[in-house]
């Protein structure tokens, strides 16, 4: 997104799709999305500063949707995969 800030705020999307957007919220390098279409938030990372802690992803389809992300094997038990994740994310 590209923002010129004056009132009002004229919006560019640079990247991406958005369906009914209702709001949005820039914080810390980040815009959270508010979209009607999927009752969902969308979250897009801009400046490259999100991180991912693995030991604060909670069920084993949130550790497999990141391992899937960075493109890192999926096999194993849970400590296995978000061993793997945490040195991955070290590098």
């Amino acid at each position: 997104m590209e923002l010129r800030l004056h009132q009002p705020v004229d919006v560019e999307v640079l990247d991406g799709t958005f369906q009914d957007t209702r709001d949005f919220c820039f914080s810390n390098g980040g815009v959270f999305v508010a979209e009607r279409a999927f009752s969902s938030f969308r979250f897009i990372d801009i400046e490259g500063k999100v991180t991912v802690k693995p030991g604060s992803l909670k069920s084993r389809t949130d550790l497999l949707s990141q391992l899937t992300r960075f493109s890192l094997p999926l096999d194993g038990t849970v400590p296995v995969p978000r061993k793997r994740l945490a040195v991955h994310l070290q590098t």
